[in-house]
């Protein structure tokens, strides 16, 4: 079985770059608490995103969405979910170079 898309969620750091998290804070996924849209992207990296999931998991961090759209480029289309104007304008600047992308919005 595969896959043509992946779908990713975007938020919007305090400092403007754009992280990979379906949610809009950072507590349930990892060992920090907060808005990911009132965190610096070094608080954000600084985090543990995978302590949670279990010790084969820890110091895994929040992905950035141009890390993403590097790996994926070429290789599968990605759907961007946008939570927010902001996020939405810079994603869509960014996977211009992409080729297969979709954009959307949801409401948690």
């Amino acid at each position: 079985m595969g896959a043509d898309f992946i779908e990713v969620d975007v938020r919007t750091t305090i400092d403007g770059k754009l992280v990979l998290s379906h949610d809009d804070t950072v507590d349930r996924c990892t060992n920090g608490t907060g808005k990911v849209s009132a965190m610096t992207f070094d608080q954000i990296e600084a985090l543990d995103a995978g302590v949670k999931m279990g010790a084969e998991f820890a110091r895994t961090r929040i992905p950035t969405f141009d890390e993403v759209l590097d790996l994926a480029r070429g290789k599968i289309g990605i759907y961007v979910d946008g939570f927010g104007a902001l996020a939405g304008r810079r994603a869509s600047d960014r996977r211009a170079g992409h080729g297969r992308c979709g954009a959307g919005h949801s409401r948690d």
